[in-house]
């Protein structure tokens, strides 16, 4: 009698639990179909117990959608299960449904009921995702910022170090770039460093980052790359540069530090090195690459045998000051090319450069002269002839192998800079001065 009674009871009390579930999933029901979000109840066995209209337009029949560990009976709606498993209590994740994005709230409610609310954040994803680009990116050229590089090749040296690969890295800065600004202005300049950044993109591989890292400075990581391979792209971007024709601007070139990284070298020598690189790269004349590989390798003679452009060799024009400072990069890179026994036709080609440069030099100087009334043009011009004629002479004597680096380094110091610039050209510059005041 009392096991009876004990069972009629129990059965009483269920079936109480029971209604009591029920009428709980009504209220609920009521509060699913007035809330603007996929929102369902699941019980604690995974299984739907009711969801409003929002949740079937977002999860029945999607198939294709990226799913975490989906219970068949809830029809395709993702559930993180053994996170909930595991915290017995509320969890929040994020899922991407559909190409759209959601954060998902899962709340134990009692009774083996929990609530399940889906609230979309997509366009909180997608600020989200755009002001990662923007905090990573240089607005300017497009390229990665200083910031993003230096998260960037910390872990390429992890990496580097983990799996013995070699990495290498490359820094480029712009010749002259500070004349572009201040003769052109800087909407050209901004151009020019719009375009840099198009062609050298063109060029280096998917594997490779590059930054704008300074004003005009660049830095490229290569990873799984020696020295070689980084210094034949060096050349490929430097040969690129110097052959594009900016507009109003012409041509603008860049110098080149590269640097292969050694065992254990920290990321704060790895960037000393290669800066350091870069710089000789711009006393030995510019345009060229100075390169640093794992035996800390180049010693470069010419280090101080070369011109430095000062305020003295100013004009107060523009342009026959542009003229006058590629002369002395030009004459400054055949030196070094010269001393450091480059081959024999990468120095002829540097030498017919000086030729065609000073030809074009004295072409615009004898205009430049006329325009402004030089009293003294016809000796000027005369003076022009000679030193061409010396030039010529010059260069068939080192192509025939009977000049010295010495002699070329001579004749450009105190024929060209010296006795032409210095003295000659400055004569007509009282004369430039005057047509600018009148």
């Amino acid at each position: 009698m009392d096991s009876k009674m004990k069972e009629h009871r129990g059965e009483e009390v269920r079936e109480k639990e029971k209604r009591k579930k029920q009428k709980m999933i009504q209220r609920l029901k009521i509060m699913l179909d007035g809330i603007p979000s996929p929102t369902c109840l699941i019980s604690d066995e995974f299984e739907l117990l009711d969801q409003n209209e929002h949740m079937k337009e977002v999860y029945i029949n999607k198939t294709d959608c990226s799913v975490i560990n989906v219970t068949e009976q809830l029809q395709g709606i993702p559930v993180a299960k053994e996170q909930i498993l595991a915290t017995d209590g509320f969890v929040n994740w994020e899922q991407e449904i559909n190409q759209r994005y959601y954060s998902i709230w899962w709340m134990p409610l009692g009774m083996g009921i929990n609530f399940y609310y889906a609230m979309e954040i997509t366009k909180y994803k997608e600020i989200e995702k755009n002001l990662t680009i923007l905090s990573n990116t240089d607005s300017l050229t497009g390229l990665k910022n200083r910031h993003f590089f230096h998260q960037c090749i910390s872990n390429e040296i992890i990496r580097s170090d983990r799996y013995l690969e070699p990495l290498s890295l490359l820094m480029f800065d712009l010749d002259h770039f500070k004349y572009v600004n201040d003769s052109f202005g800087h909407p050209m300049g901004d151009q020019v460093l719009k375009k840099t950044a198009e062609v050298v993109s063109d060029i280096i591989r998917k594997s490779d980052v590059i930054a704008r890292v300074g004003g005009e400075e660049f830095m490229i990581l290569l990873p799984q790359t020696e020295l070689v391979g980084a210094m034949d792209l060096a050349e490929k971007i430097r040969y690129a540069l110097e052959n594009i024709e900016h507009k109003t601007v012409g041509v603008v070139t860049a110098s080149f530090g590269v640097v292969q990284r050694t065992e254990n070298e920290s990321e704060e020598d790895l960037y000393a090195h290669v800066d350091e690189a870069m710089y000789q790269a711009k006393a030995m004349g510019r345009n060229c690459i100075v390169s640093f590989g794992i035996e800390n390798r180049i010693s470069h003679p010419m280090a101080m045998a070369r011109l430095e452009w000062n305020i003295s060799l100013e004009s107060g024009n523009k342009e026959l000051d542009r003229q006058h400072k590629e002369l002395v990069d030009i004459g400054n890179s055949l030196i070094y090319l010269s001393f450091s026994k480059a081959e024999q036709k990468r120095l002829e080609m540097q030498l017919k450069k000086l030729l065609r440069h000073i030809v074009h030099h004295f072409e615009y100087e004898e205009r430049l002269q006329a325009e402004i009334g030089y009293d003294f043009q016809k000796e000027h011009t005369k003076e022009h002839q000679i030193l061409l004629e010396k030039a010529l002479t010059v260069k068939a004597s080192y192509e025939s192998g009977t000049m010295k680096s010495s002699d070329l380094f001579s004749f450009f110091l105190d024929e060209v800079v010296v006795g032409h610039m210095q003295m000659e050209d400055k004569k007509f510059y009282p004369y430039l001065k005057r047509n600018t005041l009148a």
